[in-house]
């Protein structure tokens, strides 16, 4: 699709929203695009490489994509805001609780080397009235 045929292009697609973001000094339009491939990466990584890697499957403790998922959620703490923004952004949100985010670096040696070292922020507050989902 446009040129994106694998998850490592798409990674890379999500590093230019990403980089995007950065430069537009915390866009909304950019966030939720960010914020749309991020969520997005594990369904590529899924089709692309996973679907048949059975290997993987057993190391990760996995048995179908539903559990892939599962195990992504579990394993990346983050993912349920991302998941919540990008699901989020396809409806009307005018009763959403109000959310912050900024672009921010990892401090040195918090990460191995050959990650990247910036990520995106979210705050979330919770409106008024709102009761938290469980």
């Amino acid at each position: 699709m446009f040129g994106i045929n694998s998850s490592v292009a798409f990674y890379g697609k999500m590093l230019e929203d990403y980089d995007d973001f950065v430069e537009q000094s915390g866009s909304p339009r950019h966030a939720i695009n960010c914020m749309l491939s991020a969520y997005h990466m594990a369904e590529w990584i899924w089709g692309d490489r996973l679907q048949t890697d059975y290997a993987t499957w057993k190391a990760l403790g996995i048995r179908d994509r539903e559990s892939f998922l599962a195990w992504v959620d579990k394993s990346q703490i983050w993912f349920k805001i991302t998941q919540a923004v990008a699901n989020g952004s396809k409806h009307f949100a005018s009763k959403l609780a109000k959310t912050k985010s900024s672009p921010s670096y990892v401090e040195d040696g918090y990460v191995e080397d050959g990650y990247q070292k910036r990520l995106l922020e979210v705050e979330v507050k919770r409106a008024v009235g709102l009761k938290p989902s469980s």
